[in-house]
């Protein structure tokens, strides 16, 4: 069966828009694993707060051991442990993640600029008679950005298993808590210089 080309003007003004809007975006193409991203950027400044406590305490302290506790020295070796699984969690975000996300960007914008060259087309030759089926084809193919982002923000995060994140977090909040409770310790033993972290900042 045979159509009007200028019967699907709307469908490829639609697909521009949203190719545009893809293009421009970033929250459009990649809005599932943005928490994910977010989440990173708020560990690493826990991270960082976390080692500054243990910078000045060691400062402070030395290694000091009593009490039985975990030594200020072994909290810093932990404290970079932490921080190279959370890289290790950051370059896998950028290999499959922001990868992904800077080829849709470029892909909308062709997508975008295909779908404007085919509007000018149908503003030239609009009742011109073509085949439904390349037609339709041509349809589904002005929205594969828009088709393969929606694909990928419902089953990438799954298969990158990011939900581990979550259980990382959980892990560094235990780390924050120990390594607290290890200042109020030393501080009980021996108080901080006046103008030292005596006033230390709550854990996230």
């Amino acid at each position: 069966m045979n159509i009007e080309f200028g019967n699907i003007e709307s469908i490829v003004q639609l697909s521009v828009a949203l190719n545009i809007a893809f293009f421009t975006f970033r929250e459009f193409r990649g809005n599932s694993v943005k928490r994910y991203t977010n989440k990173i950027a708020i560990l690493q400044s826990q991270l960082d707060k976390i080692s500054i406590y243990i910078d000045q305490a060691v400062d402070e302290f030395g290694t000091d051991t009593r009490g039985g506790t975990v030594p200020m020295a072994l909290e810093a070796s932990t404290c970079r442990m932490h921080n190279g699984n959370l890289e290790m969690w950051r370059e896998r975000l950028d290999k499959y993640v922001y990868a992904f996300d800077r080829n849709i960007e470029k892909a909308s914008l062709f997508f975008a600029v295909l779908g404007f060259v085919v509007l000018l087309l149908i503003a030239t030759i609009p009742d011109v008679m073509i085949n439904s089926g390349i037609l339709f084809l041509l349809s589904i193919f002005l929205y594969s950005s828009v088709i393969i982002s929606v694909f990928f923000n419902r089953h990438v995060p799954g298969y990158l298993s990011l939900e581990g994140l979550d259980e990382f977090a959980e892990s560094i909040n235990e780390f924050d808590n120990q390594v607290v409770a290890e200042y109020k310790r030393l501080s009980d033993i021996k108080p901080f210089r006046i103008g030292s972290i005596h006033n230390t900042p709550q854990s996230s």
